[in-house]
């Protein structure tokens, strides 16, 4: 049965050159596919779910490039914590007590969170994976949400109690069991890397390496700079 979807006679910011900004016009997805955008568009069977959207702007997806999915369900937590705070709470506090499930539940809320905000593409920096098991639940809670990104392998925090810590050498094994072919789905994977000012120059670069080796994209943690420029 094909399921088709209407928003009708909304202000459509198209990102399309061809097709401009139209102040009242229709978007038309079918079976999760749009297929037609323009004015008075009809539906082709009485099934079809139609939403009003006058005086209401329908715009792509947002795209979110740096977020820490597994903290979705520790929102309220947060609100009243300075950056300093952020690092003794969560990122060596309340992170070293989360099991697999507890992974697996911040991914699938947090991702679903992204997505209810209009958020459909993330780069997810997870850096709360300290084990296999609770890597395979992050990559398993972004995937049933049906988000789409990057899951970028991090490792248990920026900070720790190692002075240089490696990378975690797990990551070989994440792109060999659910990225042999670049893709899972509608995500791709990549390296989340502590960067220079959370290791040592030595490191940062073996973790550079390593990421290149792996034929895998990186991102560097921003903190990395606002952390730096704090102490000039």
């Amino acid at each position: 049965m094909v399921h088709e979807l209407s928003l009708k006679g909304g202000l459509v910011v198209s990102v399309d050159h061809s097709l401009g900004d139209l102040p009242d016009a229709d978007v038309l997805i079918r079976d999760c596919e749009i297929v037609a955008v323009a004015p008075g568009l009809s539906t082709s069977g009485k099934n079809a779910e139609v939403i009003d959207c006058k005086g209401r702007l329908v715009i792509p997806g947002l795209v979110d490039t740096h977020r820490h999915v597994w903290q979705g369900a520790i929102g309220a937590l947060t609100p009243q914590m300075t950056g300093a705070d952020y690092g003794p709470a969560v990122l060596n506090g309340i992170s070293t007590s989360y099991e697999p499930e507890d992974i697996y539940a911040g991914a699938l809320w947090g991702a679903l969170q992204a997505l209810d905000a209009g958020i459909t593409t993330i780069a997810d920096w997870a850096h709360n994976l300290r084990s296999a098991e609770q890597t395979n639940a992050n990559l398993r809670g972004l995937q049933e949400s049906g988000i789409r990104g990057y899951f970028l392998y991090g490792g248990p925090g920026p900070t720790t109690d190692m002075p240089n810590p490696r990378h975690p050498l797990d990551a070989r094994r994440m792109r060999d069991e659910h990225f042999p072919k670049g893709v899972n789905g509608r995500l791709r994977m990549g390296m989340a890397l502590r960067g220079p000012c959370f290791t040592s120059t030595e490191r940062n670069a073996e973790d550079f390496k390593f990421a290149r080796e792996l034929g895998l994209p990186n991102s560097a943690g921003p903190q990395s700079n606002l952390r730096r420029n704090s102490r000039r």
